[in-house]
This record gives structure tokens, sequence and C-alpha cells, in this order.
């Protein structure tokens, strides 16, 4: 073989092997793919709960008002009424302007948006809830001083005066004597001449003057020494 041919049979496989790596170099190189993240996965929406229905509460009744305690017309307030008793008043006695008449316990009645108190007809009226004859307290009666229907049990009260003597028989006929001490006309908003007092006091109640009855007359009464018997003996008619 000649030189020159061993030589090109030498270099054969050394360009084979440069064009093997000239066409590696030339191939394109490989881009890493890049892995986009998926976006996490989003829970649904949690149902809605159903809430229960729960009816509403029912308004309930208001309280029963308390009555404020209120003179027969005189005032706005009254004490809360009691059961008839033994001592209470049942007759009453004024000697000056003639007067026997009966006692009976009146209470307190809805007047419109207001609580007045009744007035007893042909009757002396005892308002509940005040003082009890022979005990500390303010004992009070009221009365017509004139009506069509209801009578004029206290017509004459004007007439009566300080010095006068009241006598109070109770259920059980006990009798008790008081003196007048104080007489006076005042608005139907006085309501103090109802207030308890520390003593032994009875308060006579009723409307001036008379067919008008925009002021209410006041007598105020103290009771006196027990054993000074009354000036009129105390016998039930009939």
């Amino acid at each position: 073989m000649k030189p020159s041919r061993c030589l090109v049979l030498g270099l054969f496989p050394a360009l084979l092997l440069l064009g093997c790596q000239a066409r590696q170099s030339a191939s394109p190189t490989s881009v890493p793919s890049t892995s986009i993240p998926r976006p996490a996965a989003t829970a649904p929406p949690p149902r809605p709960t159903t809430v229960p229905t729960v009816a509403a509460p029912r308004p309930t009744l208001p309280p029963v008002p308390t009555p404020v305690p209120m003179p027969a017309d005189l005032t706005s307030r009254a004490p809360a009424p009691l059961a008839p008793g033994a001592n209470e008043p049942a007759r009453l006695v004024i000697p000056r302007i003639e007067l026997d008449s009966q006692v009976v316990d009146v209470g307190i009645r809805q007047e419109g948006d207001k609580l007045v108190w009744d007035v007893a007809a042909q009757a002396v009226g005892y308002h509940q809830g005040t003082g009890l004859p022979g005990q500390p307290g303010n004992v009070v009666l009221s009365g017509h001083i004139s009506s069509r229907y209801h009578g004029n049990v206290f017509h004459r009260l004007p007439e009566v005066g300080k010095g006068d003597v009241v006598v109070l028989e109770t259920h059980d006929t006990h009798s008790f004597v008081y003196q007048v001490v104080d007489t006076r006309v005042v608005l139907p908003t006085a309501v103090e001449v109802m207030d308890p007092t520390p003593d032994e006091t009875l308060t006579l109640i009723t409307c001036v003057p008379d067919g008008i009855y925009d002021h209410r007359l006041v007598v105020q009464a103290k009771r006196v020494d027990p054993d000074i018997p009354p000036p009129l003996a105390l016998e039930r008619p009939g």
C-alpha cells in the first residue's frame, strides 16, 4: 500500500468522529422544560347551614298598674284597699250639724287615664287603706255636699268649726271621740291631707263650693281622752 492511501485511511475514523461531534454541536440545545404550577385546588364553598326557625317570643301582658293613692277625686294617689274589718268605721256622728250617718267602704275606679276614689252614695265613705280608729294614723272619710242621685250627707259640713266634737263608731260598736282642730279649703291636688299621721287623726273631705265643686273642704280632728264620755249616746236606730 502506498503511503498516501494509508494516510487517508488512517484519517477516516478521525473525520467520522469529528463529523459526529460537529453534528452533535450543530443540534439545538435542549431547553429544560419548566413546569407551570397548577393552581391550588380551591375547596368548594361550604353549603349554607340551615338555621332552625325560632318563633319570636309572644309579647307578655303588661303588669296590672298599681293603684296610685288618690282621694275621692281630691288626689291622684290611692292606698291599696283592705278587706272590711271589725275595727273599721261604721257610723259617724257630728252633733253640731245633727249628722248621724252610716259609713261604708269606698275604693278606687278607672276614670279615663287615671284612677280616682269613689264617693259613697247616701252615706259617708271610708277610704280603705287609711288609718283605723283607736290606732295612730289618719282615718279619711268623704261624702257628697250635694248630688242629685247620691245624696248630700256632708251638706252642712262647712258649718263645723274648731272645738266641735265628732264621734266615730266601728263595726264592733266601739266609739272613738275626736275634736276638730283645723278646717281649710284646698285644691283637689292637695294630696297631703290623706298622709298618715303619728297620732290618731280623723279627716273629713267634701267638695266646695256647693254647685261648683272645684275645691275641697278638709276638716281635721284629733282623738281626745278616751275617758271623756261622748256628748251623744250612739244608740242604733230601730
